[in-house]
């Protein structure tokens, strides 16, 4: 009868004895593992990040991971140089730091035409309007029912999004109001912004300031032509 033989990683597990007579030195997939390994207490494991995730043994050779894909870096801060090497080796170019929020890498979106950032809130990455997170980190929350307009009437430049450039408007104003109004007046939306801004420091009342404002682009056009 032949010697039982186990494998030489030193899981205790019995390896295959061919019809040749001859055994494996290893149990499948146990050949990458060191000389003297000893195979894990039984129970269940969990994630080591603390998020309380159950770990499965590999169903090929056992093994089992500290972490969940990913959940080695949770709760841990990166430095700066560490997510630029990161940024440089996954996608292979120089990542794009805005100059209005620390340590925040931006990107452009081409669809949209302008610059998102990628922040953390609640430990999760998550991408955002680039001129939106600058304005709540120089001015604070933005309220309900409020957008972020451009001054200028751009948004596709890193510039376009610095504070100074920066203002609230509601959703109707910002989306429906400037925008036919800069092209019925044939101007550029920062015409139609800076009177607009002229009017809200005179204290005109909201229920008349769209007339105020036609009334006014009317008569800077005027001025113009003479």
């Amino acid at each position: 009868m032949n010697e039982k033989k186990y494998c030489e990683c030193g899981c205790g597990k019995e390896v295959k004895t061919w019809t040749n007579g001859v055994a494996s030195s290893f149990v499948r997939g146990h050949h990458m593992r060191k000389k003297g390994y000893r195979p894990p207490p039984t129970g269940p494991h969990y994630c080591q990040c603390g998020c309380g995730t159950e770990i499965k043994p590999n169903k090929s050779n056992g093994h089992i991971s500290k972490y969940i894909k990913g959940h080695h870096l949770k709760g841990k801060t990166l430095s700066l140089e560490y997510r630029i090497k990161r940024t440089r080796d996954r996608w292979g170019k120089e990542p794009t730091l805005s100059p209005y929020l620390k340590e925040t890498f931006i990107s452009f979106d081409k669809r949209m035409k302008r610059w998102t950032a990628c922040i953390t809130e609640n430990g999760k990455p998550r991408s955002v309007m680039h001129a939106n997170a600058v304005y709540r980190q120089h001015f604070g929350d933005i309220p309900k029912g409020m957008v972020v307009h451009h001054k200028n009437g751009r948004c596709d430049r890193i510039s376009d999004d610095r504070p100074d450039n920066l203002m609230l408007l509601t959703d109707e104003w910002n989306l429906r109001f400037f925008p036919v109004l800069a092209k019925g007046f044939g101007v550029n939306e920062k015409v139609v912004t800076d009177t607009y801004i002229k009017l809200i420091d005179n204290k005109t009342h909201d229920d008349g300031l769209f007339s105020e404002l036609c009334l006014a682009l009317i008569e800077k056009a005027r001025k113009s032509k003479h």
